[in-house]
């Protein structure tokens, strides 16, 4: 049978898959006389219900045959079983279905052999399955892969695992047996460079995903073990370095040397064999019709007699075809062609640019998102039926979609709707992944010594799904769009609750609509007086653009203190003030920083602006001008300079004496001026307690340097 190869099986195949369509075609709207189910490889006394098997099935005896619900009963059933066999008959004009199933085996026994370094219990608590309980073959192979994962993680290298099944058809029953060659362990105690320069090595060493062993913190952050897959992608970014820098012949490779003088610790050794250095010679291009030369030239990222990078190339042909794909020509095509000089290292470069058609765009169409409302996604949109189309804004609304932390992939492209169209429609498939979050967090500070708490996030909340929720499910709570929080935090000086909940895009206008609540008993500020406060804020914010953002608030807040020191009567007298504040306000941001939470450079601005005495017990005007500058000194140094400028005017039946100590100015601490008490700066008590003041005048600056990446510890 060997002599008609591969296609003979080919056409085999088709045949067989064509003779079951026709046949599933043949038993369509057939009536179903009667379904057997008929167990195999399984003894006597062995527990199988048909009757409970059959309630389950969509196929019923006396209905009509349908191949979509018998083909859904088969999925279920191999779900279920460990294999399915199906067999229909025809008989008199009426269909009989016979379904032999195997039951899932049971585990006899499960070993591992060669296992000496790592203990049988770890590495079983690892697999998760154990002998008695039924073989399922896929849930076994993840759990087996669990287990190699392990021994990769805690730095076998060389290790190697195998498993052995064995099956007893007459008692139903498999054997086990899981096959260890754990080979050598070792930490990376440092890289070795070789055949680079001294700036290299830095260089790399900071692009290298494969780190130096660290005690202590390696336990933690898993850094420093051998991880073949992180090796061989360091081995290709220093490649990859390499060649940008003109060595387009390159070569590197990797290799492990043990450390003789301690025990399980290795050392990585990276050669590189550079090879001649490569420049750009001549440049030149053709077919541009749309655009004059002046304009196509900038677009270059390379110029004649500069060192041979290929991204390089590849950056200037993304920035010719963005060129043209902001103006709809989507299509445009931009190939480049490399001409190596005889004897001479050099490179000359042709560019030829076939300019395409200009398109509009069509219909826009989501897929992918089960919970998530569409609406939310077309929100983030940048792209609008009709206009010409803009490959920027095709990749700024894929960007948009993966920073919002609702998909684990996004693909945003163009369709061809028709060959003589003019409109391309654009599709956005989208894979959703977890937005909720649970923590529980323990932790000590200056302030509180030990806290803890409860933390609860979910940043794709659906507040109108709240009545399905009896109906629905918890799911209704999800795929809204919008953020909802609650803190607890409980420490020896402060307790606090905090519940945050905003919309964006409301009423699908840009603004974001907000509300927070809040109750604090804080007790930092001073030991001889606590601060008891609770109320909410509402703010409304437009944003202009990526960089300034417009925010207006009103604020509603109950406080009432208690005093400890009797003793000091200005401090019982202005503790005890308390009452309701209900104030309005507005703030401008302008922020150009580079990182939300850890920013290198960049800008940062914060006007505020506050009316208090809309009703309520208090009347103030409140100003601040918040300030802060990074300047990136090295790559793991920046430095911040900060200008604050706050103050308080009161008007009305409210003087500096009446203000709520709440609501007063302090100064001291690691977030203002370290190398001070908390809050200890300003005016004070006669038992040197803080006062607070109604001014604040804050100049700073302080180097910040980055200790590790991952988990981030700066100092």
């Amino acid at each position: 049978m060997t002599m008609y190869g591969k296609p003979f099986y080919w056409i085999l195949s088709l045949l067989l898959l064509m003779s079951n369509i026709v046949l599933a075609q043949q038993y369509d709207q057939m009536r179903i006389a009667k379904i057997d189910l008929v167990p195999e490889g399984v003894s006597p006394d062995a527990p199988f219900d048909p009757y409970a098997v059959r309630s389950r099935l969509q196929t019923k005896a006396g209905n009509f045959f349908s191949q979509s619900e018998f083909d859904q009963d088969l999925k279920s059933l191999s779900e279920e079983y460990d294999k399915v066999e199906p067999s229909l008959k025809v008989r008199e004009d009426k269909l009989y279905i016979t379904l032999k199933v195997w039951l899932r085996p049971t585990i006899r026994s499960l070993q591992f052999c060669g296992n000496e370094k790592m203990k049988t219990r770890k590495l079983q608590n690892e697999l998760g399955i154990t002998a008695g309980s039924l073989f399922d073959r896929e849930e076994f192979i993840k759990a087996f892969n669990k287990v190699k994962a392990l021994y990769v993680k805690k730095g076998y290298f060389e290790s190697e695992l195998d498993y052995d099944i064995s099956s007893d058809h007459e008692t139903n029953v498999v054997d086990i047996q899981i096959h260890i060659r754990e080979g050598r362990a070792g930490e990376i105690r440092g890289v070795i460079f070789q055949g680079f320069t001294k700036c290299e090595k830095k260089e790399l060493k900071a692009l290298m995903v494969t780190k130096q062993h660290i005690c202590g913190l390696s336990i933690i952050t898993g850094r420093g073990r051998y991880h073949p897959e992180m090796v061989e992608h360091d081995r290709r970014q220093i490649l990859n370095y390499l060649q940008n820098e003109g060595y387009a012949d390159a070569s590197v490779t990797i290799t492990i040397r043990e450390k003789t003088d301690e025990k399980n610790m290795i050392l990585l050794v990276v050669c590189a064999e550079k090879g001649t250095l490569y420049t750009f010679g001549k440049i030149s291009f053709s077919g541009n019709t749309l655009y004059s030369d002046d304009q196509i030239w900038p677009q270059f990222q390379f110029a004649r007699g500069q060192l041979y990078s290929p991204d390089k190339l590849r950056c200037t042909v993304k920035a010719i075809r963005d060129l043209y794909g902001s103006c709809g020509y989507i299509d445009a095509a931009v190939d480049v062609r490399l001409s190596l000089r005889e004897n001479c290292p050099v490179y000359d470069v042709a560019v030829t640019i076939e300019e395409g058609e200009q398109y509009c765009v069509g219909m826009i169409r989501v897929f992918g998102n089960r919970c998530t409302q569409t609406r939310v996604i077309l929100n983030e949109s940048l792209i609008c039926p009709g206009e010409l189309f803009n490959i920027k804004k095709l990749e700024g609304t894929e960007a948009r979609l993966s920073n919002t932390g609702f998909f684990n992939n996004v693909n945003v492209y163009a369709v061809k709707t028709s060959e003589d169209s003019c409109y391309r429609d654009v599709y956005i498939e989208v894979e959703e992944t977890d937005t909720g979050n649970v923590g529980v967090f323990l932790g000590a500070n200056s302030l509180d010594s030990i806290f803890g708490g409860v933390e609860l996030t979910e940043r794709n909340f659906n507040l109108g799904g709240i009545p399905e929720v009896l109906s629905r499910g918890p799911g209704a709570l999800r795929g809204g769009g919008e953020y909802a929080h609650f803190k607890l935090n409980v420490g020896k000086n402060q307790t606090s609750y905090l519940g945050q909940w905003s919309k964006p895009y409301f009423l699908d206008t840009p603004w974001i609509l907000g509300v927070d609540a809040d109750k604090t008993d804080n007790r930092t500020l001073s030991r001889a007086y606590e601060l008891k406060t609770y109320g909410g804020t509402v703010h409304a914010t437009y944003i202009f653009n990526d960089y300034l953002k417009f925010d207006l608030h009103y604020r509603a807040r109950k406080s009432h203190n208690s005093v400890d020191d009797d003793a000091n009567t200005l401090l019982v007298q202005e503790a005890n003030i308390s009452g309701f504040l209900s104030a309005a306000g507005f703030s401008f941001l302008y922020d150009s920083t580079d990182h939300p939470r850890y920013p290198t450079s960049g800008f940062r601005s914060r006007f505020v602006y506050e009316l208090a005495g809309l009703g309520g017990n208090f009347e103030f005007m409140k100003f601040s001008y918040l300030n802060a500058y990074y300047y990136p000194f090295t790559k793991k140094d920046v430095i911040k300079f900060k200008a604050e400028l706050q103050f308080i005017h009161t008007y009305g039946g409210t003087s500096p004496v009446t203000l709520p100590l709440s609501e007063r100015f302090y100064l001291g601490g690691e977030t203002t001026i370290r190398g001070y008490r908390n809050y200890i700066i300003g005016p004070k008590y006669g038992n040197n307690e803080p006062r607070g003041g109604v001014s604040s005048l804050l100049l700073s600056e302080e180097l910040q340097h980055n200790i590790l990446e991952n988990p981030r510890i700066d100092g």
